[in-house]
């Protein structure tokens, strides 16, 4: 792990250097050019600010100028010749009017007696109300009857592709009487023009803005000339009209409240810009009382202060529109910074960009240099916590040949160290092998008492087998029984001591300590009794015979640890304990058995395992008797290695 460490320190430490040195250097030179170009580029801003009002206005007055003086126009036409927009002639002086104001939707003349001539465009909004409109149809041109009373009041129209030829006519009541709209009624009662707020068209259905011109003579009311305008067209001659690329520019009435949005093209709001948009509405007020306590033109109704709108700085105006127009709108006109100051920070944008690429790049390759160097040091520390756990599975890194020739020798010594383990660990116990390599203390001769559950395994009649059996056969068979114990063994963390001919000693609790070592002493006997069975069942498919083994298990207090000489140590339990276990495993022979377990094992788990007791037998050399109880299953279990057979069992 210290190797690791300051491998890692290495490789720090050469890219902490790198940044310290040319990060600052470079952060400096870009902070003193951005400050330089952004003091030039907003004193080019504030002189650019007067313009994009005047600019403003005139648009947006220029919006609603021209569609007040073609109404105006008609009227004082209509006012001069009564009975000429009774005429059909007068439908191309209403075309012609609508052709040259482009924005216009739709030009209508009503009169007092409640007829009505008006010339419109077709939209596909119109399409969808009157299904009965040509599908090529562009204009229409109409006139409807005077109002009688109890009489439904019929309106006829004509639709045209290419004027003056018409395609069809259509007659068909009119839905409403010309004479109640706002704007015709605002248009009597005030004499003069008037603009209405955005209102929804009877016809199209769409949201219009509607400008209403009075037919006097003198101070008698004959009519009205209207022209109308959906807000959609508000909003494009808005973009059309803008004062800069990237600005925005909206119509706003004296609440705060939206007349017309931005468009994106022709057709769609952009979301971005509705959102600086609702930003800049909803702080409107109080960012015009702000600036009219610092802003010199704010008597003359319009106001600019720069504000930050959605994190992108941006110059603010506030003009209200002339009063000629009978209005209380104003106009807000958001313009970016950077649509002014762009060209000016294209010396920042560059040397950001270059900073941007050089940096990682630099980086990348000071990362690579220092990757290369402390990789040896990096891979011989992973390969020696793998050889400390007792992975003996070479990893990619462990193969590969180091170009630094020290590097390589420390990789060679750490494949011989892995070799030496690994040819140690066929010898010793891995639990043994594990606590020697994670103590780093060397193997002594010494033992101390511990409470061991200590195995004995081997095969019946052996010796009869090998007499019969060829040499390859019964090394296979060998190999198999011990696999299955080795491997059973493993699975319950016992220890395998060694292998005595055809016999297995095994004990639990050292070198590391195991709770329930009697419990999983137990378990690992009966499921070595069981694949036994299996490995029967297929030698019998191979026609083959069966093979028996005996288990003897014994829980005591024995000597364990490293026995032997100073030149050869085995890790072994001596004692009593142990050499009762082997006594209890040829015990089976006497009594037809598998699995012999003492007194001392069945007392610390009778209430976890089922027995039947057998009987009280002495050993040679040893004080005294002691039952011995066969082995049958773990109460309760599911697993089919351990579930008891069923039979009657006296526990």
């Amino acid at each position: 792990m210290k190797l690791r460490i300051r491998s890692y320190y290495f490789s720090s430490a050469l890219l902490l250097g790198f940044s310290a040195l040319s990060i600052p250097i470079l952060a400096l030179v870009v902070c003193v050019a951005y400050i330089k170009n952004s003091s030039s580029a907003r004193e080019l801003l504030k002189n650019d600010i007067a313009d994009s009002e005047r600019i403003t206005s005139h648009s947006i007055t220029k919006l609603f100028t021209q569609a007040g003086a073609a109404a105006k126009g008609l009227a004082e036409i209509a006012a001069s010749h009564p009975n000429f927009f009774s005429e059909p002639e007068s439908q191309s002086v209403l075309h012609s009017t609508l052709a040259v104001v482009n924005h216009l939707g739709g030009i209508y003349l009503t009169l007092e007696d409640g007829s009505v001539r008006a010339a419109t465009r077709i939209d596909n909004t119109r399409r969808s109300e009157q299904p009965e409109i040509p599908q090529n149809a562009l204009w229409q041109t109409y006139f409807t009857d005077p109002v009688v009373e109890g009489a439904p009041q019929m309106r006829h129209q004509t639709f045209f592709a290419d004027w003056p030829t018409p395609l069809s006519t259509l007659t068909s009541t009119s839905p409403f009487d010309a004479r109640l709209h706002t704007s015709y009624v605002e248009a009597k009662k005030r004499h003069k023009l008037f603009i209405s707020d955005p209102t929804i068209n009877a016809l199209g259905g769409s949201s219009v803005i509607t400008l209403a011109a009075p037919i006097l003579q003198g101070e008698e009311f004959l009519g009205a000339i209207s022209a109308n305008f959906a807000i959609d067209e508000v909003s494009k001659f808005l973009a059309d009209n803008r004062v800069s690329p990237n600005s925005v520019t909206v119509i706003i009435d004296h609440a705060n409240q939206l007349i017309a949005p931005p468009l994106v093209g022709e057709t769609a709001m952009d979301p971005t810009l509705r959102k600086k948009l609702d930003g800049v509405i909803l702080h409107a007020e109080i960012l015009t009382r702000e600036a009219q306590g610092s802003s010199e033109n704010s008597s003359e109704g319009a106001v600019t202060f720069l504000a930050d709108i959605d994190n992108v700085a941006s110059s603010v105006s506030i003009i209200r529109l002339p009063s000629s127009l009978g209005l209380r709108w104003r106009a807000v006109t958001i313009v970016p910074e950077d649509d002014y100051i762009g060209p000016l920070r294209s010396t920042n944008t560059l040397l950001l960009w270059l900073l941007s690429v050089i940096l990682p790049l630099e980086w990348l390759m000071i990362r690579w240099l220092s990757q290369k160097l402390s990789r040896g040091i990096t891979c011989i520390s992973s390969e020696l916590d793998r050889v400390r756990k007792m992975d003996f599975n070479p990893t990619s890194l462990s193969q590969k040949e180091h170009p630094i020739h020290e590097v390589a020798e420390l990789h060679r010594g750490v494949d011989l160290l892995e070799s030496a383990l690994r040819s140690f660990a066929q010898y010793i116990p891995m639990g043994i092998v594990r606590q020697l390599a994670e103590s780093g203390r060397p193997l002594a001769l010494g033992v101390e008492r511990r409470e061991l559950s200590v195995m004995f395994t081997d095969l019946e009649n052996f010796s009869t087998l090998a007499e019969k059996l060829p040499p390859d056969e019964l090394l296979s068979l060998l190999s198999q029984f011990f696999s299955a114990a080795t491997e059973v063994i493993a699975e319950e963390r016992g220890t395998v001591d060694k292998f005595i001919g055809d016999a297995v000693m095994a004990f639990w609790g050292a070198p590391i300590e195991v709770g329930e070592h009697e419990l999983r002493a137990c378990r690992a006997a009966l499921r070595l009794s069981h694949r036994i069975q299996v490995l029967n069942a297929q030698r019998a498919k191979e026609r083959r015979s069966p093979i028996h083994i005996r288990i003897g298990l014994n829980s005591a207090e024995v000597l364990v640890g490293n026995i032997g000489s100073t030149e050869r140590l085995s890790y072994t339990a001596i004692g009593d304990g142990v050499n009762v276990a082997s006594r209890l495993e040829g015990i089976n022979k006497q009594f037809g058995t598998i699995i012999c377990i003492s007194d001392s094992i069945y007392a610390r788990v009778a209430d976890k395992i089922v027995a039947r007791p057998l009987e009280e037998i002495s050993v040679k050399g040893r004080r005294g008797s002691f039952m011995v109880y066969e082995l049958l299953g773990v109460r309760g279990s599911e697993d089919v290695e351990l579930a008891p057979p069923n039979i009657p069992v006296n526990a």
